[in-house]
């Protein structure tokens, strides 16, 4: 009964681990070989050493011009008088109350750290209304800091502060790590760098998910009419000026050179399905970065890779490398994190493989540069290596009309990418079904061997069009021998009347790490309807496309 009454006790106070240490407690140590005896005298002083945490739930935080934010904190127990421990503040994602990371702030706890979650201004409980990350929300971030900072029974150390978050919450983070010099270093879960980039691409408005963060927005918060201007703006392609200002006061990107100035280490993760804050935007924004840094890039639509470890998933990737990247940077662990290498890519065949690179740019990373060339009276168009001969010159031109049935696509939104990255079940396209009044296809040989694409593809486009309003998507497909195409990347291309685009097109596809299996074609598909994004207008315009200047550029490693 003793025994009972000692394991109840230690489960309420110390969690699963400490219950390993009772089996020595009730035995001889000398019953033991001596290298058991070790192993679990190990697993004893590990045990002791975790902290016994206290969860201090609905904290009210009276901001900067006194608008009240709910928060809650885990707090661990010193061990020894006058000890003091490092912070940790997480933002909310959007549409998520701030009780999101309570699973991982309770692991972070019982090794030491403060942890403050809180909803920022508009969410659930908190007062105000949504900014999108504006002046007030910063000014918040510090409000809140400032907070924690006063809790003497907290016993933080101010000089080891951090901001983490997913999605919203890793925006913030960046935002006000980048104006607070209290941040020593800052991790950015499925964040962005511009919220331009995210909204709207190459001038074309990301409609699936800007409506879907919107609708959250109205059903678990309160918008601020700015908010739904800026927004009606963006998806008609209206007062675009006003809009960029708008964005630029909530990007990174405006004061990375304040994170750089200070040095602030950075760990960015992002995923290569997320059609928002896309993988092509991350690897720009952390090619600006000039700190201790380190980019994930992981298989899975947005903040999925990072999911798992919300609902206490204890291997998982991002979260795993989160817990190195804070033991490193706030309490000295000399861990080896940053002998890792700076960019790692879960690899789309095969989820165990990570592709790394030492450096990025990679220096053995080739760029591929295929000339496009006229179909003429074939099916297909042709992709040859730039410095080959075609029977395609400057003056070949094919014309495509806009229409809702072009045989092209890239999936059914959100659906489509989550059985990928899920149940490994592929996006599909039969290619020779692809509408020659409404698409074009261009087709490569086939390779002759696994060809591995990491990195960021490019497409200069030669266009011209009937009308000021028109757009143009391009999408890259795997082609087996019976012409099924699978899926790879896409990209947007739009010209507004009040706000047209110059020509030739450049089209930056979303970053992709996949392999193409030997003897499969690559396909280069263009079209003028995309269920992703608004279109600037859904007239029968026809787009020519010349051939001179039209190249696509892929990122083809060297193994």
């Amino acid at each position: 009964e003793e025994e009972e009454e000692e394991e109840e006790e230690v489960k309420t106070r110390g969690g699963v681990r400490n219950r390993l240490v009772l089996l020595p407690t009730c035995l001889p140590m000398a019953q033991f070989p001596p290298l058991v005896a070790c192993a679990l005298l190990a697993l004893l002083v590990c045990a002791s050493a975790e902290y016994q945490v206290s969860w201090t739930r609905n904290i009210t935080v009276k901001s900067f011009d006194g608008t009240h934010l709910r928060a809650d904190a885990l707090i661990p127990h010193p061990q020894k008088e006058g000890e003091k421990f490092p912070l940790i503040l997480f933002p909310n994602s959007w549409g998520v109350p701030q009780i999101e990371y309570v699973i991982e702030g309770l692991r972070f706890g019982k090794r030491g750290f403060v942890i403050l979650e809180y909803e920022t201004r508009g969410w659930f409980f908190s007062g105000g209304q949504i900014g999108c990350a504006g002046p007030n929300d910063q000014k918040d971030f510090s409000s809140v800091l400032d907070y924690a900072l006063a809790q003497a029974g907290w016993n933080i150390d101010p000089t080891r502060v951090a901001a983490c978050g997913i999605s919203y919450g890793a925006g913030l983070s960046l935002l006000g790590g980048a104006r607070d010099a209290r941040v020593k270093t800052i991790v950015a879960l499925s964040g962005w760098g511009s919220i331009l980039d995210a909204l709207y691409d190459n001038s074309s408005p990301s409609l699936v998910w800007g409506d879907l963060l919107m609708l959250s927005g109205k059903i678990f918060g309160r918008e601020s009419k700015e908010l739904e201007e800026v927004y009606g703006y963006t998806m008609s392609g209206k007062n675009i000026s006003y809009v960029k200002e708008w964005a630029a006061e909530r990007s990174a990107e405006t004061y990375v050179s304040a994170i750089n100035s200070r040095k602030v280490p950075v760990l960015l993760s992002n995923n290569y399905e997320d059609r928002i804050f896309k993988p092509n935007h991350a690897l720009k924004f952390f090619q600006q970065l000039q700190v201790p840094k380190m980019l994930l890039l992981n298989q899975g639509i947005h903040a999925q890779a990072e999911l798992g470890g919300l609902f206490g998933q204890y291997y998982n990737f991002p979260w795993q490398k989160v817990s190195l990247w804070m033991d490193h940077w706030l309490l000295g662990i000399d861990n080896g994190i940053m002998d890792e290498p700076l960019v790692q890519c879960q690899l789309r065949n095969d989820f165990d493989v990570r592709v790394t690179f030492p450096t990025w740019p990679f220096e053995d990373m080739a760029s591929t540069q295929l000339q496009l060339g006229a179909r003429s009276k074939g099916h297909y168009g042709t992709l040859l290596p730039a410095s080959a001969t075609s029977s395609s010159g400057s003056g070949a031109t094919d014309t495509i009309v806009n229409g809702l049935l072009t045989g092209l696509s890239a999936g059914v939104p959100v659906l489509g990418d989550v059985f990928q990255t899920t149940a490994h079940v592929p996006i599909l396209v039969e290619i020779p079904l692809a509408s020659r009044k409404h698409a074009i296809v261009y087709l490569t040989d086939p390779v002759p061997e696994r060809t591995r694409l990491c990195g960021t593809a490019n497409l200069t486009l030669d266009i011209s069009a009937d009308s000021a309003a028109y757009q143009v998507y391009a999408y890259l497909y795997s082609v087996d021998a019976l012409g099924v195409g699978t899926f790879l990347t896409v990209a947007p291309w739009s010209s507004w009347s009040e706000n047209p685009n110059t020509t030739p097109a450049e089209v930056q596809f979303a970053s992709v790490c996949v392999d193409v299996p030997a003897r499969h074609r690559i396909a280069l598909g263009i079209d003028m309807r995309c269920a992703l994004f608004k279109p600037p207008t859904t007239a029968a315009v026809a787009v020519t496309i010349a051939y001179g200047q039209s190249v696509l550029s892929l990122p083809v490693m060297q193994e």
